[in-house]
Parts: C-alpha cells; structure tokens; sequence
C-alpha cells in the first residue's frame, strides 16, 4: 500500500496555508500585536546571538590558556554546561 499519497497534500496543504494565512489577515492577531511581536522576535535572536557570541569566546579563551582556567573549578562546570545548551535546536 502507498499511504504517502494523502499525507504528501496535506503537507503541501499545511505549508500552503502557512503562507498564506499572515498575508490574508486571517490570524486574528491586531495589527500593532503582531509588530509588537515581531519586534520582539528580533529582539530575542539579538539576545541569542550574543550569548552564543559570549559562550564563544568563553570557549575559546578557556581554550586558548587550559592550565590557566584548568585550576578554576568554575570553569569547568561552564565548559560542561554549554557543551550540554550547544544541542542543535
């Protein structure tokens, strides 16, 4: 049997109406909520931006000079834990 037929539409289905959707202005959110949150959307890919930005420089210095950092037991639990937040999202 060949089930992928149905659920081929309805994934093109799905992503049609995902674009289309926001522009027909169907999604019930006012117009100033939406750019409030768009605005925020930006805001925290900012934010996130710079954490990685700031982990990788931990990194890199934690890297750089070992026998400095490796006497700071501190250290060693912020290499652990951003290895464990790096996961792929």
């Amino acid at each position: 049997m060949n089930n992928k037929g149905p659920m081929k539409f309805l994934a093109a289905f799905i992503v049609t109406m995902m674009a289309v959707l926001p522009f027909a202005g169907m999604d019930s959110l006012p117009r100033d909520l939406r750019s409030r949150i768009n605005t925020e959307r930006s805001a925290l890919a900012g934010a996130q931006s710079t954490v990685r930005s700031a982990q990788d420089e931990v990194t890199r210095e934690l890297q750089s000079e070992p026998d400095l950092y490796r006497s700071i037991a501190s250290s060693h639990s912020h290499v652990a834990s951003s290895v464990k937040k790096r996961s792929p999202m």
